[in-house]
Protein backbone atom coordinates (compact mmCIF):
# COMPACT_ATOMS: atom_id res chain seq x y z
CA UNK A 1 0.00 0.00 0.00
CA UNK A 2 2.55 2.24 0.94
CA UNK A 3 4.28 1.66 -2.35
CA UNK A 4 1.23 1.91 -4.00
CA UNK A 5 0.31 5.72 -2.12
CA UNK A 6 4.09 6.99 -2.69
CA UNK A 7 4.29 5.90 -6.70
CA UNK A 8 0.68 8.20 -6.98
CA UNK A 9 1.78 11.08 -5.17
CA UNK A 10 5.34 11.11 -7.14
CA UNK A 11 2.92 11.40 -9.91
CA UNK A 12 0.95 14.27 -8.79
CA UNK A 13 1.81 17.83 -10.43
CA UNK A 14 4.13 19.66 -8.16
CA UNK A 15 3.11 23.16 -9.35
CA UNK A 16 4.88 24.56 -6.95
CA UNK A 17 4.15 21.92 -4.98
CA UNK A 18 1.42 18.73 -4.36
CA UNK A 19 0.04 18.97 -1.34
CA UNK A 20 -0.78 15.89 0.09
CA UNK A 21 -3.14 15.31 3.65
CA UNK A 22 -3.37 12.10 5.70
CA UNK A 23 -6.87 12.20 8.09
CA UNK A 24 -8.90 9.80 10.51
CA UNK A 25 -9.86 9.37 13.63
CA UNK A 26 -7.30 9.96 16.53
CA UNK A 27 -5.27 6.72 16.98
CA UNK A 28 -5.67 5.15 13.72
CA UNK A 29 -1.83 5.36 12.96
CA UNK A 30 -2.11 8.62 10.75
CA UNK A 31 1.21 9.52 11.71
CA UNK A 32 3.20 7.02 11.45
CA UNK A 33 2.00 6.68 7.54
CA UNK A 34 2.65 9.79 7.03
CA UNK A 35 6.35 9.15 8.35
CA UNK A 36 6.63 6.43 6.07
CA UNK A 37 5.03 7.22 2.87
CA UNK A 38 7.34 10.33 3.44
CA UNK A 39 10.23 8.54 3.62
CA UNK A 40 8.89 6.64 0.18
CA UNK A 41 8.42 9.25 -1.83
CA UNK A 42 12.12 10.93 -0.61
CA UNK A 43 13.47 7.67 -1.42
CA UNK A 44 11.86 7.95 -5.06
CA UNK A 45 13.71 10.95 -5.74
CA UNK A 46 10.52 13.70 -4.10
CA UNK A 47 11.46 16.26 -2.15
CA UNK A 48 8.95 16.56 1.09
CA UNK A 49 7.86 18.97 3.35
CA UNK A 50 6.70 16.99 6.58
CA UNK A 51 4.17 18.85 8.77
CA UNK A 52 1.80 17.77 11.42
CA UNK A 53 -0.89 19.77 12.34
CA UNK A 54 -0.29 18.93 16.24
CA UNK A 55 2.66 21.29 15.93
CA UNK A 56 -0.69 24.18 15.45
CA UNK A 57 -2.79 23.28 18.96
CA UNK A 58 -4.32 26.11 20.06
CA UNK A 59 -3.22 27.26 23.52
CA UNK A 60 -4.79 25.10 26.57
CA UNK A 61 -7.02 28.46 28.04
CA UNK A 62 -8.65 27.97 24.16
CA UNK A 63 -8.55 24.53 23.49
CA UNK A 64 -10.71 23.75 27.24
CA UNK A 65 -12.46 26.84 26.74
CA UNK A 66 -15.76 24.53 25.93
CA UNK A 67 -15.00 22.43 28.88
CA UNK A 68 -11.47 19.59 28.90
CA UNK A 69 -14.16 17.00 28.27
CA UNK A 70 -16.56 19.31 25.69
CA UNK A 71 -16.89 17.05 21.79
CA UNK A 72 -17.67 20.82 20.31
CA UNK A 73 -14.27 21.73 21.98
CA UNK A 74 -12.32 19.51 20.98
CA UNK A 75 -13.79 19.53 17.34
CA UNK A 76 -13.87 23.62 17.14
CA UNK A 77 -11.25 24.96 19.25
CA UNK A 78 -8.50 22.52 18.98
CA UNK A 79 -6.09 23.69 16.48
CA UNK A 80 -4.97 27.05 15.35
CA UNK A 81 -6.23 26.63 11.85
CA UNK A 82 -5.23 30.24 10.71
CA UNK A 83 -1.95 29.49 11.67
CA UNK A 84 -1.49 26.30 9.51
CA UNK A 85 -3.23 28.07 6.23
CA UNK A 86 -0.90 31.50 7.27
CA UNK A 87 2.33 29.49 7.72
CA UNK A 88 1.90 26.55 5.58
CA UNK A 89 -0.76 26.37 3.15
CA UNK A 90 -0.47 29.87 1.56
CA UNK A 91 3.54 29.95 1.60
CA UNK A 92 3.05 26.72 -0.63
CA UNK A 93 0.14 28.14 -2.64
CA UNK A 94 0.91 29.16 -6.46
CA UNK A 95 1.07 32.87 -5.77
CA UNK A 96 3.14 32.12 -2.29
CA UNK A 97 6.49 32.33 -1.09
CA UNK A 98 7.75 28.90 0.13
CA UNK A 99 9.66 29.07 3.07
CA UNK A 100 9.91 25.93 5.37
CA UNK A 101 8.49 27.40 8.47
CA UNK A 102 9.80 26.03 11.98
CA UNK A 103 6.80 23.46 12.53
CA UNK A 104 8.04 21.63 9.24
CA UNK A 105 10.41 19.07 9.14
CA UNK A 106 12.41 18.59 5.52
Amino acid sequence: MLAWLAAHWVALPADPVARVAVDGVDGAGKTTLADELAGRVRALGRPVIRVSIDGFHQPRAARYARGRTSPEGFYRDSYDLAALAREVLSPLSPAGTCVTAHRCST
